[in-house]
C-alpha cells in the first residue's frame, strides 16, 4: 500500500515539475510582443506576425498585441507594395484591416493596393472610408483630392487639397 502511494506521489511530482519547466521556457504574450517588434524592425515581417499570433493565442484579449499585429501587417503590406508584389500586399493589408477596421491609414494603404491593381473605383471607396474615419489625417484629404480629380470634379479636388 505504501509503495502505491509513494509511486503516485512521485508521478504527481514529476508531472508538476514538467509543467513548471515548460512554463519557465514558454514566452509570455508580452515577451512575444517585444520579440515581434524587434523582428519587424529587422524587416522580418512573417516572423513578427507569427510571434504576435502566438502572443494572441496566449492572451486573446490583449489589445496592445492585437493593435501591433494589425500595424505590423499594414507595414508589411506597404513594404510588399514598394517591392512590386501588389497582390500579396493587398492580401496582407486586408488582414490588417480586419484587425484594425477603424484605422484610416490602413484604409489608405488598401486603396493604394487597389489602385495599383487597376481597381480605381474600389480604391476610391476605401479613400472615402478613410476620410470618414480620419477627417484629421492630411494624407486622406490628399488622396481624396486625387480621386476627385480623376473623377473630373476639379473644384472639389482643389478644396480637398486646401
Amino acid at each position: 500500500m505504501e509503495t502505491r502511494r509513494a509511486g503516485w506521489i512521485l508521478g504527481a511530482v514529476l508531472a508538476a515539475s514538467q509543467a513548471f519547466g515548460a512554463a519557465c521556457f514558454a514566452e509570455t504574450a508580452a515577451e512575444l510582443n517585444e520579440r515581434a517588434l524587434r523582428l519587424a524592425k529587422e524587416g522580418r515581417w512573417s516572423d513578427a506576425v507569427a510571434a504576435l499570433e502566438e502572443a494572441l493565442r496566449a492572451s486573446p484579449d490583449d489589445a496592445v498585441v492585437r493593435r501591433n499585429l494589425g500595424r505590423i501587417q499594414a507595414n508589411w503590406g506597404v513594404d510588399l507594395l514598394e517591392k512590386g508584389d501588389v497582390l500579396t500586399a493587398e492580401q496582407v493589408t486586408r488582414r490588417a484591416g480586419y484587425i484594425l477596421p477603424d484605422d484610416p491609414v490602413v484604409r489608405l494603404n488598401l486603396a493604394a493596393c487597389l489602385d495599383e491593381r487597376g481597381y480605381p473605383a474600389r480604391a476610391a471607396a476605401e479613400v472615402r472610408k478613410a476620410l470618414e474615419l480620419g477627417p484629421g489625417v492630411p494624407l486622406a484629404h490628399d488622396r481624396m483630392a486625387a480621386v476627385l480629380q480623376r473623377e473630373g470634379r476639379f473644384e472639389e479636388a482643389a478644396a480637398a487639397w486646401e
